[in-house]
């Protein structure tokens, strides 16, 4: 019996670890959503320096560039470059640069809202969920290991849900596409990450924890899956 219940206890802890991640991810996301836009100036700014290491006009710079032109030593840029290079190819594009020289307490304007509000809308079902996972599974286990009076309300089932209206859909598709920038039907960390819409923490936290057989991306199916659980609904045909 007593090894039940610390087996009982030790899958508790777990869950509340899974609770407080999901739960700081998405406060997390909330906090840089309140951040002020860097201003058009600033990002100009920004890319008149890097236009200035850019001496072969290629769109690119490489370490060397960086570490000449900012006049720091290697070591301190190297471990900032290899963060943002989010190719993996030895090279820092311009969008990178502006990612990566974006200062404390601001955030590059949005390139995609309706992206952010999707994500975000992901972030806070995932923590809903899993701490209403936690308060269930707490209330049927007391502290004796037996199954407590206590009733949980069960979910709706998905045959009640109301339907997911056309445009809706259209627009998640959309989003997904948008993201999924070399159209292999998986969006990718890096991908993510490029899009500019969260923080690099964010980014990796979603991208191991929306589609349960990946954890550097999540397929179309696992990301329209998360958004008919995110807001209740059903989508007739999608399995």
């Amino acid at each position: 019996m007593f090894d039940g219940w610390f087996q009982k206890y030790d899958a508790f802890v777990e869950q509340q670890q899974e609770v407080a991640s999901s739960e700081q991810a998405l406060q997390q996301f909330q906090s840089n959503c309140s951040l002020p836009v860097l201003s058009t100036g600033e990002i100009m700014k920004l890319e008149f320096e890097f236009c200035a290491m850019d001496k072969q006009n290629s769109g690119y710079i490489t370490l060397d560039d960086m570490t000449f032109g900012l006049g720091i030593s290697r070591d301190v840029v190297m471990s900032t470059f290899d963060k943002y290079d989010l190719s993996d190819d030895g090279l820092i594009d311009r969008d990178e640069f502006l990612l990566m020289m974006c200062p404390d307490g601001y955030r590059m304007p949005d390139t995609n809202g309706e992206g952010r509000d999707v994500l975000g809308a992901i972030l806070g079902a995932h923590a809903r969920a899993l701490k209403k996972q936690l308060s269930s599974d707490k209330a049927s286990f007391d502290t004796k290991g037996c199954v407590s009076q206590m009733e949980m309300i069960s979910e709706m089932p998905e045959s009640l849900r109301p339907e997911v209206d056309d445009a809706t859909w259209g627009a998640w598709n959309k989003v997904f596409d948008d993201l999924d920038t070399d159209n292999d039907g998986v969006v990718t960390v890096p991908e993510l990450r490029s899009s500019r819409l969260l923080t690099f923490d964010i980014c990796d936290f979603l991208g191991s924890h929306v589609d349960g057989s990946s954890e550097n991306g999540f397929s179309r199916r696992a990301y329209l899956n998360a958004l008919l659980q995110a807001t209740g609904q059903r989508r007739s045909g999608f399995f």
